[in-house]
């Protein structure tokens, strides 16, 4: 509820906005992804809502936390199919 308060009173976005999420993979933008979803269906922001990530190309580096970034994607995707009813 503090989330969506602090969005709400500082006026944070406006319906129809694009708003990107920085991924790593790691917890915290994982988490933060996961918030302003269930944020944006929960209040009807009418937000885009999209992940971003940047490969740095280091092998090692981040290999575990992308392959992470890429389940959560392709589940972010396919929540969005199915309430649109996209086969």
């Amino acid at each position: 509820m503090e989330v969506h308060n602090t969005i709400v009173e500082n006026k944070l976005f406006a319906r129809g906005d694009r708003v990107a999420i920085g991924a790593s993979g790691g917890k915290d933008s994982t988490v933060l992804a996961h918030i302003m979803k269930v944020l944006n269906e929960r209040y009807d922001y009418g937000l885009d809502l999209f992940l971003l990530s940047v490969d740095e190309g280091i092998k090692g580096y981040r290999d575990d936390s992308l392959e992470v970034f890429l389940l959560f994607s392709f589940l972010l995707f396919c929540s969005l199919c199915s309430r649109l009813n996209v086969v």
